[in-house]
This record gives structure tokens, C-alpha cells and sequence, in this order.
């Protein structure tokens, strides 16, 4: 009897101090920073998460580990930056849009989410930029890769879309290949019948009509 009224006035003082509670907490859920942008173009870098009904407290983007961008319930705030123009008019709790970008943009950026109280916790996520020279949509030459864009995170069970970016100067796209730890598992070869081939690799599974240049992975 004694260990029946022990156990349930545990269980009500936890009740009273929160700390039996449904187990939630804060998830990351997408990162999107293009591992590489055009010199003179605008560029997006995005934040997606899940606070599990947790109080949202701020969201921090840095460039090389110093904030630059600080988003509060109250509002957006700018730090010194350059490299680049921020708008603020177009940038949330979920994303910066930069206009203008520089030589100087490159380097590592990252989004950091914090709750409020009383479990403040908090997520993070980064990834690398290089900045390339714009090309003249007038000018000439051999093929150029410009960039490949990779979620820095991916939900399991959820969706995931992959970007290569190139020009092909004066020649002819022959195929866009696509590779996983050196295994090739989807092809696209525009003279061939049919174009688009998907090779079997554990854990990935391609939407073949959507995809080419950009692949639509599950």
C-alpha cells in the first residue's frame, strides 16, 4: 500500500513540475544553402524545422561562425555584412534572401533555431559557399559545371531534390549522370531510347519523368 501511494505521488509531483510530458522537441528539418551562386545574382538560403509545439524564442544565420541576420517573434535584425545586400523586406524566421552577391559572399554559412523557455533548446545546420564568375549569355566555350546543389539534411521517409548546374558553351548535352559514393544510379542520355535510366541503390528511389538536370529523390 505504502509503495501504490509512493508511486503516485511521483507521478503528481511530476505532473506538477512538467517533467512527464508528451516527447517532443525541436527538429530540424531542411537545410537549403546552394553550394554554389552566380557573381551579381540574388540567392536564398532557407531554414526549414519543427518546433513540436515548443515557443519559438529566434532563428541566427552566420557567415564563418559570426551572426549576421537574427529573426525574433518582434522582428528582423541585420548585423554588419558584406559581401552581399540582404533584404530584409523578403527574409523570416525561415529564410534570408541576399541580392547582389560578391566574390566576397563565399565561405561557411549556418542557421541556428532556439525555443523559448522553459527547454531552450536548439538546432543547427550549415554549409559551404563558393561564389563564380557570371557568364555572358553571349559567350562561347566548353562545357562548365557551375555548381551541385545538396540539401545539407533530408527527413527520412520524405523527399529530396538535388540540382546541377552547368553550360555547355558550343557543345551538345550528350548525358547528366548522377552518382553515390562513386555508384551511378541514374542517367540521362538524350539520344538514346529511352533517355532516362534508373539503377537500383539501397535507399534511393528517383522519380524518373521529373527528373534530369534536377533529381527528385525519395
Amino acid at each position: 500500500m505504502a509503495r501504490i501511494y509512493m508511486a503516485a505521488l511521483l507521478l503528481h509531483l511530476l505532473l506538477l513540475t512538467g517533467t512527464l510530458m508528451t516527447a517532443t522537441s525541436l527538429k530540424l528539418l531542411d537545410v537549403q544553402i546552394p553550394g554554389t551562386v552566380e557573381e551579381g545574382e540574388p540567392v536564398r538560403l532557407s531554414c526549414a524545422y519543427d518546433l513540436e509545439g515548443e515557443l519559438p524564442n529566434s532563428t541566427t544565420w552566420s557567415k564563418n561562425g559570426v551572426v549576421f541576420y537574427e529573426s525574433t517573434p518582434s522582428g528582423g535584425k541585420l548585423f554588419p555584412f558584406s559581401g552581399a545586400d540582404l533584404n530584409l523586406q523578403e527574409s523570416s524566421a525561415t529564410s534570408v534572401l541576399f541580392e547582389n552577391v560578391t566574390k566576397a559572399f563565399g565561405g561557411q554559412y549556418g542557421c541556428e533555431v532556439f525555443t523559448a523557455a522553459p527547454h531552450f533548446h536548439h538546432v543547427k545546420g550549415s554549409g559551404q559557399i563558393r561564389v563564380v564568375e557570371k557568364l555572358d549569355a553571349t559567350s562561347t566555350g566548353d562545357l562548365r559545371m557551375l555548381g551541385l546543389d545538396v540539401p545539407a539534411y533530408a527527413v527520412s521517409g520524405g523527399s529530396a531534390r538535388l540540382h546541377c548546374r552547368f553550360t555547355l558553351g558550343d557543345s551538345p548535352l550528350y548525358s547528366v549522370k548522377w552518382y553515390k559514393e562513386n555508384r551511378e544510379f541514374f542517367r540521362y542520355v538524350p539520344s538514346e531510347n529511352p533517355p532516362k535510366k534508373f539503377f537500383a541503390l539501397r535507399g534511393i528511389t528517383v522519380n524518373v519523368r521529373a527528373s534530369i538536370t534536377t533529381l527528385f529523390c525519395t
